[in-house]
């Protein structure tokens, strides 16, 4: 038998509790059939008893590992399953607890709305060391498109200028957009980093509601501003 004796089977636990679970069980069958015969090692009815302690201690164990599949951070089989269920496709770079850290965020998000607070909490979960923060465009700095291809300054509703029977017009304005402001720390390469930033339209997608644009930009490691001395400034990074 693997392990440390009959009490101890693989894989091998220690610790400094006086009885096993194992031991735990059939000590209690011993208990409940009133008979001495049951607690002396090597006979017959301790052996059959050691035997069906064995089975519930392993249909225990099952069960409990079954159980863990509904728990993010302890899935293992199921992982690949609540991915396909939450819409998530694992990058070549996360590990297993990446993978299960993705999952216990999208589970979080059930029942909760669309509040800065939540959206703030999920996105440094998911992106982690390169999540700088959300950034808003200020109502008095938005634009305004107007049907037919002009724009005007700011204001979220306005008429369409039809001086006989004016209405109010269908609209897209930017005081709509969210940035995702990231930075690439010092340790990660560039394939990481894009690997985890593009990972941004899958999670966040249903994150924000129907009428918010979002996207990513990206910020030098000593902030926003145009640095010739760092690779791909042209690529995503905003300029003072």
């Amino acid at each position: 038998m693997a392990g440390l004796g009959g009490f101890n089977p693989a894989p091998f636990k220690f610790g400094a509790a006086s009885q096993t679970d194992l031991e735990a069980i059939q000590n209690a069958i011993a208990e409940a059939e009133g008979t001495s015969l049951a607690v002396i090692k090597g006979t017959v009815k301790w052996v059959e008893n050691h035997a069906t302690a064995r089975v519930l201690w392993e249909l225990y164990g099952a069960t409990q590992k079954l159980a863990n599949q509904w728990l993010p951070e302890k899935a293992t089989d199921f992982l690949p399953r609540w991915e396909a269920i939450l819409g998530i496709t694992p990058s070549r770079f996360d590990d297993l607890e990446d993978r299960r850290r993705r999952v216990a965020a999208k589970l979080s998000l059930i029942g909760k709305g669309t509040t800065f607070q939540v959206v703030n909490d999920y996105l440094t979960t998911i992106l982690g060391s390169i999540y700088q923060g959300l950034v808003f465009t200020d109502p008095m700095d938005a634009t305004t498109y107007v049907p037919g291809g002009g724009s005007v300054p700011g204001g979220p509703t306005f008429l369409d200028g039809n001086t006989i029977d004016p209405q109010l017009s269908p609209y897209y304005s930017t005081v709509a957009y969210v940035a995702i402001l990231l930075a690439k720390p010092d340790s990660m390469s560039e394939e990481e980093f894009y690997a985890l930033a593009g990972r941004i339209y899958e999670d966040a997608d249903n994150l924000f509601g129907a009428w918010v644009a979002f996207d990513w930009i990206r910020d030098g490691v000593n902030g926003a501003g145009f640095y010739l001395d760092e690779d791909n400034n042209l690529d995503g990074q905003r300029f003072d």
